[in-house]
């Protein structure tokens, strides 16, 4: 068997696959949304003797810097091939990120000779795509009421305590509708706004946040802003989440 990165390919049992882990992505509600799969590859360069050290040294080292610049780039199929070239079930075809370039764990001994011990890390990140293009993770939204009564204010007096003045008998209503929600697949759409007749429509907001990862998680947060001379009652916007 034999290890394939890219165009790049390794000698018949000059590498190993020491560990291959497979680590579920949850969404914060414990939903599952990809896998993270991750190689360590231990193998050993061997070339033929050269008659010296010195030509050991330097056929070497064209090995060497050839297996560093097939590693070099990133997002390359990997995979495990079996004697007859046919691709095994060890396999990364997209996603694949070089996270250890080729390192030398050993320099005791006659490393560097005619051979020479290496190791290399790879990962891989898939994500399911959800039904619809979309699914919704997580939904918050909070509503405040604000004002509405009378206006007291409070005058500084040159001697004596301050004096409690009513300034105003009524206020306008204010609210705020404010919320955050995380999709897979696509941006989730925020909800539209409770009073849209008495909008602060210069007030509005609205937030796409790009995933830490490669992830498809999505967010999108919104603030909507409110005034009105009538007083204004509503319960938060609700989306169910799968």
């Amino acid at each position: 068997m034999f290890l394939r990165y890219g165009n790049y390919s390794h000698a018949a049992g000059e590498c190993t696959l020491s560990s291959i882990t497979r680590e579920g992505l949850f969404t914060e509600n414990l939903q599952q949304y990809g896998t993270r799969e991750r190689w360590t590859i231990d193998g050993r360069k061997q070339i033929a003797d050269q008659g010296t050290t010195a030509a050991n040294q330097a056929a070497m080292t064209v090995v060497l810097n050839a297996l560093i610049a097939a590693y070099n780039t990133n997002f390359q199929a990997l995979g495990f091939y079996d004697d007859g070239g046919n691709l095994t079930t060890h396999s990364m075809t997209s996603n694949v990120r070089i996270v250890q370039r080729p390192s030398f764990p050993e320099g005791r001994g006659a490393e560097y000779s005619t051979f020479r011990t290496y190791q290399i890390i790879a990962e891989a990140q898939t994500s399911t795509p959800p039904a619809g293009g979309q699914k919704l993770t997580s939904w918050s939204e909070t509503v405040q009421l604000i004002g509405g009564g009378p206006k007291v204010v409070y005058l500084s007096c040159l001697t004596g305590p301050p004096q409690k003045q009513l300034a105003h008998q009524a206020t306008t209503f204010k609210a705020s509708q404010t919320g955050r929600a995380t999709a897979v697949g696509r941006y989730p759409e925020p909800p539209p706004p409770l009073w849209p007749y008495d909008e602060l429509i210069d007030a509005r907001e609205r937030t796409l946040e790009l995933p830490p990862d490669s992830t498809q998680q999505r967010t999108t947060t919104w603030s909507y802003q409110f005034e009105s001379i009538a007083e204004m009652f509503a319960y938060p916007t609700y989306r169910s989440v799968f």
